[in-house]
């Protein structure tokens, strides 16, 4: 059964909504920093412009769910399903999306700096003027995501699957690409030969830890 709460306007702050289906609630002007969503259902849910700072979604059920606007600081989305999500304009700082599909998710606009993306799907995905600068991607799927005028300085996607996705007008600066395939997709004349050169001995401590 859907839980039909509205909680427009109130203090979610530490609150815990564990394994409780939310697809019908209301959380517009939420203040919900730590709250608890994991293993919740907010399909199709909107969250945007919501501060939901260090907000836990471990495992929890997020397709077409809208976070657009949203401070999502130090979040925690382990195992997170969040195909076809729009987490447009967010702040993603710091946020962990280990294990997570973000099938034909849009990014577009949004900070994702210093976060971990490791063996994700963003399959299809849109992430243009992503703000990428030391995040990690170890593993993820990037196929066929368009991924235009991003910063990926000093990121690290080793073992990363780049094939034919659009990064063009995107900055890899000092960024690690060792073990990547890249077939099929489209850099601007340049870019890669800005990244680190490779390190066999690193990208084999990663390899070795996956």
């Amino acid at each position: 059964t859907h839980n039909k709460s509205n909680f427009t306007s109130s203090n979610l702050n530490q609150t815990v909504l564990f394994r409780i289906d939310l697809r019908t609630c209301v959380f517009k002007n939420a203040k919900a920093a730590k709250v608890v969503f994991s293993g919740a259902n907010l399909e199709g849910v909107d969250l945007s412009g919501l501060n939901i700072v260090r907000g836990q979604f471990t495992k929890a059920k997020l397709s077409k769910a809208c976070f657009d606007g949203s401070n999502l600081l130090g979040a925690c989305f382990v195992g997170a399903m969040l195909p076809s999500a729009s987490l447009q304009r967010c702040n993603l700082q710091n946020t962990v999306f280990s294990g997570c599909n973000l099938n034909n998710a849009n990014l577009t606009g949004s900070n994702i700096s210093a976060a971990r993306a490791t063996r994700c799907d963003f399959t299809k995905a849109t992430m243009e003027s992503l703000n990428a600068e030391k995040s990690v991607w170890h593993f993820s799927n990037l196929q066929f995501c368009k991924s235009n005028k991003s910063i990926f300085n000093y990121a690290d996607l080793i073992g990363a699957d780049m094939r034919n996705g659009d990064f063009h007008d995107s900055s890899f600066v000092e960024s690690r690409l060792d073990d990547t395939l890249r077939e099929g997709a489209k850099f601007n004349v340049g870019a890669i030969a800005r990244a680190k050169l490779p390190d066999k001995s690193y990208a084999a401590y990663v390899m070795a830890k996956a």
